[in-house]
């Protein structure tokens, strides 16, 4: 079976109207989803191999969140192409009050394009300025929220590809269920790792902030004051420790 008639086997349950999305694009969308990751932490190197080319986007942030006292309150995030202390800073002072596309997201549960050559009537002032502050021509927002549980995921791609292929907001929506359940599955195992590293003794918690500095075993063994034996004693145990085979594991797992 080829991926477009995977692909369209796929969606056509979920949505009974006819699609905008060309069959090539929808048998890349087919392929992408192919490969989605089993373990959550690859899930970052997804979007930027799998996800980025479908879409076409510069940069990307994902955030998850929960209504608390009638508020939005950031609790995770994760960003593609931002300079990660500033980017860091913005999720820190993110205001959603002020936003007039995500208070229309929040209230229709579609996909939207903010051009800022073109604003939709709902944007606000507020995010247009933001988008030239920060470079950006377009985005194209989406999330999922549980009504249940009070809390969802929201999901920004920043100057995606142009001319605008309308279509992908129809992709977007068909893979938004796909990111949510993969970035909390990538906030939990992060969690999980979080409470690991309370465990990693001082001394093995520096080999460890060395190695994912990408620092060889000669250098940590000289800054450290160690012989490298002991570097590759303590790597070897961190091996161990967070089930890994490898060096390049560890950082996959630990980044």
């Amino acid at each position: 079976m080829s991926l477009q008639s995977d692909a369209e086997s796929i969606v056509s349950p979920l949505l009974p109207r006819r699609l905008k999305i060309s069959s090539t694009s929808l048998a890349h969308w087919a392929e992408a989803m192919a490969y989605l990751p089993n373990e959550p932490t690859l899930f970052p190197i997804w979007l930027e191999q799998q996800l980025k080319p479908l879409f076409g986007f510069e940069k990307l942030f994902c955030v998850h969140g929960e209504v608390v006292a009638g508020e939005v309150r950031i609790t995770h995030w994760l960003s593609l192409g931002y300079e990660s202390d500033s980017f860091q800073s913005y999720m820190q002072s993110f205001e959603w009050e002020r936003r007039g596309c995500l208070k229309w997201w929040l209230k229709n549960r579609k996909p939207f394009l903010l051009s800022y050559a073109s604003p939709p009537i709902f944007s606000s002032q507020f995010e247009l300025s933001e988008m030239a502050r920060m470079g950006l021509h377009t985005i194209v927002g989406h999330g999922l929220v549980n009504p249940l549980s009070r809390e969802g995921t929201y999901f920004s791609m920043g100057n995606v590809r142009t001319p605008f292929d309308p279509g992908l907001l129809e992709m977007m929506e068909l893979t938004m269920p796909f990111l949510h359940s993969q970035f909390i599955d990538f906030i939990h195992q992060k969690s999980a790792i979080s409470l690991e590293m309370d465990g990693v003794p001082p001394r093995q918690r520096e080999v460890l902030r060395y190695a994912l500095a990408g620092y060889p075993d000669k250098k940590i063994a000289r800054e450290m004051d160690i012989s490298e034996k002991t570097v590759r004693n303590q790597l070897s145990e961190l091996y161990r420790m967070f089930d890994v085979r490898s060096r390049a594991e560890l950082i996959v797992k630990l980044r």
